[in-house]
């Protein structure tokens, strides 16, 4: 059972504390839910619920921003978009991983290097 379906309440609740951070800051707002262990969703999916998520996701936008959620900078997390998906208004980009933790390799866990603290304590 995908997580949204059981615990959709304290993912929007996360989400909604996520665009009050943002505020005053620009920012992409990365839209979408990744499967287990942040693989693809599978083509099995269920795609009602993924829209639902979409849906819900730009509705937490819309409430938090207070204009319209068409001119707030998402960032729609695909990666493999196909030709006609190239083409949406928004174009397709790359969704970078700062914290990569899935299959092949968790960089969490290898070839790590820790962000070094600037000044005096």
């Amino acid at each position: 059972m995908p997580i949204y379906a059981t615990n959709s309440e304290e993912l929007n609740k996360f989400w909604a504390e996520g665009i009050e951070r943002t505020k005053g800051y620009e920012s992409i707002i990365t839209l979408v839910m990744r499967g287990d262990g942040d693989l693809p969703m599978s083509e099995s999916a269920n795609i009602s619920l993924l829209e639902k998520i979409v849906a819900d996701q730009r509705s937490i936008i819309a409430s938090h921003e207070k204009k319209d959620v068409r001119v707030v900078p998402q960032d729609w997390a695909l990666y493999l978009p196909t030709p006609e998906e190239r083409h949406r208004s928004g174009g397709a980009g790359i969704h970078y991983h700062f914290d990569y933790v899935g299959d092949p390799r968790s960089y969490m866990w290898l070839n790590t290097a820790p962000i070094t603290r600037s000044g005096s304590r």
